[in-house]
């Protein structure tokens, strides 16, 4: 493949993101009797704000799952829950260091 084709290739592949390791984050929201939605694509700094929203206007029983494409292609699943008691837990250890 010649550089040309690559680069010309290229303009077609997401952004990688401040970090450097992503390209693309999607949420899949799962709720029993209900077809999984797919919300996104999201930069990472909307993801947190969006899974709060989620979490205060969605069933308990409903489950979140953050889909995270990488840098090279590499899909990682997490749990949106888990993500945001993560997040949570190192704002409250911050707030304890002040």
């Amino acid at each position: 493949m010649t550089s040309e084709a690559l680069t010309e290739l290229m303009k077609f592949v997401p952004p990688i993101d401040a970090c450097g390791t992503t390209r693309r984050h999607w949420i899949v929201i799962s709720e029993a009797g209900k077809i999984p939605e797919k919300k996104g694509p999201f930069k990472e700094e909307q993801i947190n704000p969006f899974l709060t929203e989620l979490v205060e206007h969605r069933s308990k029983q409903a489950s979140f799952s953050v889909v995270s494409l990488t840098w090279d292609f590499d899909i990682w699943v997490e749990s949106g829950r888990e993500r945001l008691s993560i997040a949570r837990h190192f704002a409250d250890a911050k707030q304890g260091e002040k």
